[in-house]
Formats: C-alpha cells, sequence, structure tokens
C-alpha cells in the first residue's frame, strides 16, 4: 500500500491516520461505484478506516463529470463524491454543457461558474484526472469499483468481500 499517493487531493473519507487505508478507483458514472458509496461513508464509522477516491474512467461522461469534480473542488473546496454517487447516470447523448449546467446548478455554483467552466479543460485538472489512471493502470485496474486494502484486491461492489477483509485487518 506504499505505493499509492494519498489524500494528495482532498478526496477522502475518514482521518488520514486510520489504522487501515482504502484506496478505490471510481468513475462517478459507475452503478456499481454508485451503489458502493453510501456503504463506503459509513466506514470510518465502524473501522478505524481511510477511503481514498481516485478517478479511473471507464464511461463515456465520465471524463467530463470527473472534471467537473475536480474544477469544483479546486474553485471551491467543495467535495461533490456524494451528490455525484448519488445523482443519475448521464446519458451517452447528454451535451457536456447540459452536463455542466445541471451540476452546477444543483450544487449553488453559479456564482462561481465562470472559474468552474475555465478549469474543466485546464492543465491542472487533466494532470490530476491522468495521474489516478496511470495510478489505476500501475496496479492494473481494468473497471470499477477497484479496491485495494491494505494490499487486499476486491473487484466491484461486493460488501461481503469487504467486510471480510476489514474484519481481519481490524484486528
Amino acid at each position: 500500500m506504499s505505493n499509492f499517493s494519498y489524500g494528495e487531493y482532498n478526496r477522502i473519507l475518514g482521518k488520514k491516520d486510520a489504522k487501515i487505508k482504502i484506496i478505490m478507483f471510481s468513475d462517478y458514472e459507475c452503478m456499481y461505484c454508485k451503489r458502493l458509496w453510501p456503504y463506503l461513508v459509513n466506514l470510518p464509522a465502524k473501522y478505524d478506516v481511510a477511503v481514498y477516491d481516485k478517478h479511473f474512467v471507464v464511461h463515456k461522461k465520465g471524463m467530463i463529470v470527473a472534471e467537473i469534480y475536480e474544477a469544483v473542488r479546486i474553485a471551491t473546496g467543495k467535495k461533490l463524491n456524494g451528490y455525484l454517487f448519488k445523482h443519475r447516470k448521464f446519458g451517452n447523448n447528454e451535451s457536456n454543457g447540459n452536463i455542466i449546467n445541471e451540476i452546477l446548478k444543483d450544487n449553488d455554483l453559479e456564482k462561481q461558474s465562470q472559474r468552474i467552466r475555465n478549469l474543466i479543460k485546464s492543465k491542472e485538472v487533466k494532470r490530476i484526472i491522468d495521474k489516478d489512471i496511470s495510478e489505476g493502470r500501475k496496479f492494473n485496474v481494468s473497471g470499477t469499483p477497484t479496491l485495494f486494502i491494505d494490499g487486499y484486491r476486491v473487484v466491484g461492489a461486493d460488501r461481503s468481500s469487504i467486510e471480510t477483509v476489514l474484519k481481519h485487518e481490524s484486528r
């Protein structure tokens, strides 16, 4: 687990100094990631765990959503993980402009709209997302969600496998 970068971009649930570290490679447009997120949100209350969320875009509209997430985070400090994982999946034919407008409106970010829009396709945002995807490829991630829990790999939204590893690591 020491080969992963931790918390560089502030996408973390739980405490950075938690005993158990979970790295999750996800796509905000993945229905399995969306299904797993509510479970992950509650883990820090149950275990001494930190969940690090990293981009691994596999769905057509996943890239624009990841870019919006990072642009909003940089411009405002606001983390949209919960909203994006709970939000409906965007259709492949929806325009990126409509997706941007909807996310900004739903999160009351119209006042920062111009700065966010400027950041969406910036080198800074691209570098952040590319770094996560490269890291995922380095560890042979090919789909989402893929989790690494203190050296164990769990692929998919398999809560029972996650619980088994967490119970073992919590001893």
